[in-house]
């Protein structure tokens, strides 16, 4: 993950690339966490939208089969 990152190709940069460094890193980061929210919804609505009143009072009901999956993904 960070071997990417050249401390050395840093120090060669401008105050201002710097700072366009930082803004295109924030936004790529901005776009990757709405994909992956994106992809939590997802495994919510599949796991959580078609309960019925039964299945909602389960010990283990659609929440907590969504939780347990984002949590092992993460």
């Amino acid at each position: 993950m960070f071997e990417s990152l050249d401390r050395l190709a840093l120090g060669e940069l401008t105050d201002a690339a710097l700072i366009d460094a930082v803004e295109h890193h924030t936004r790529t980061e901005a776009v990757e966490a709405a994909a992956r929210l994106a992809v939590i919804a997802e495994i919510v609505a599949r796991h959580c939208d078609d309960e019925d009143d039964t299945s909602a009072y389960r010990a283990i009901d659609g929440w907590e089969t969504a939780t347990a999956a984002v949590s092992a993904a993460c």
